[in-house]
């Protein structure tokens, strides 16, 4: 369900002409995020751990990211402070979101469309799992409309490349 509000966020940013050519997290992260930060730092010191901020980090990569890159990007941003405030979180988590984050979100969420791991999907295999997934209906237009911000017909197949066209 998460990654089909995904899918419906990019649509709703696509329409209102927002990029993520300004480098800047997008809110849903941003909110779990700062979420995770608050959970960890219990005693509302404005700061947590550095086992806590790769923690954090590992989920901005999408949990494939391998601890010396991790330390490497977070040498190159703060050093090795005991202690990590909510900006610097941020601001790494952004290199990280841009540099592998959002591919592997990317990707995760159009294998859920690809169900048979053919590379491709098609419109109807899109609407029939946001059917399933999603309260509200998904009609022919909203299935027109997701064709029209691909720039691919009706009947093509679409592609990872295809697909990343929504961001």
């Amino acid at each position: 369900i998460q990654s089909t509000r995904t899918l419906q966020g990019q649509i709703s940013q696509r329409k209102r002409g927002h990029t993520n050519q300004e480098a800047v997290l997008p809110e849903r992260i941003l909110n779990d995020i700062r979420d995770s930060f608050g959970y960890f730092d219990s005693e509302n010191s404005g700061t947590i751990s550095m086992s806590q901020l790769k923690a954090i980090l590992q989920y901005v990569g999408g949990g494939k990211m391998p601890r010396k890159d991790l330390e490497k990007i977070i040498q190159e941003f703060i050093g090795n402070p005991l202690r990590v405030e909510l900006k610097d979180v941020e601001r790494i988590a952004t290199k990280i979101w841009y540099e592998g984050g959002q591919e592997h979100e990317r990707r995760e969420l159009f294998r859920m469309f690809d169900k048979k791991d053919r590379g491709s999907t098609t419109m109807e295999e899109i609407k029939n799992v946001l059917q399933s997934k999603v309260v509200v209906p998904v009609t022919d237009e909203d299935v027109e409309e997701l064709m029209g911000l691909l720039g691919v017909d009706m009947t093509s197949p679409i592609s990872l490349w295809d697909f990343a066209k929504l961001e």
